[in-house]
């Protein structure tokens, strides 16, 4: 859903905090491979259309990736707090949408299987758009 994709990159790209902290920048679905540390990626996971008599919904599974080195100067942590605060209950403009609901449903730390030095923080949320 290319209109969620841009908002959520305008909602990134709107907040100075977050866009400060993470210098490699936010990424749909992949980063290049020469993207800074820390960055975010984010994907469209799933998305179920559903109706009820009267009204259209989406309900679409997002899922954010932080990435960061041991060696980066902003901590995995702040950024995670960073990305929750600003996605947590969010109310997005989406074209032709009103977002009823932007929940968190899933978090966890990893480090990635190729690169010990690199830690990830998985963030999922739940998206529910009705049509307008």
């Amino acid at each position: 859903m290319t209109d969620l994709e841009t908002a959520i990159m305008n909602t990134f790209n709107g907040n100075a905090a977050l866009l400060a902290a993470a210098t490699g920048g936010m990424h749909n679905t992949e980063s290049p491979s020469n993207a800074d540390y820390p960055r975010i990626v984010f994907n469209i996971v799933a998305g179920i259309k559903s109706n009820t008599f009267s009204h259209e919904y989406e309900n679409i599974s997002v899922d954010f990736r932080i990435y960061t080195q041991s060696n980066s100067s902003v901590s995995l942590n702040n950024l995670f707090a960073l990305l929750i605060s600003l996605y947590d209950d969010l109310r997005m403009t989406v074209n032709n949408y009103t977002t009823v609901e932007m929940r968190r449903t899933v978090y966890n730390k990893t480090k990635d299987e190729t690169d010990e030095s690199v830690w990830i923080y998985l963030v999922s949320y739940k998206v529910v758009l009705e049509k307008t």
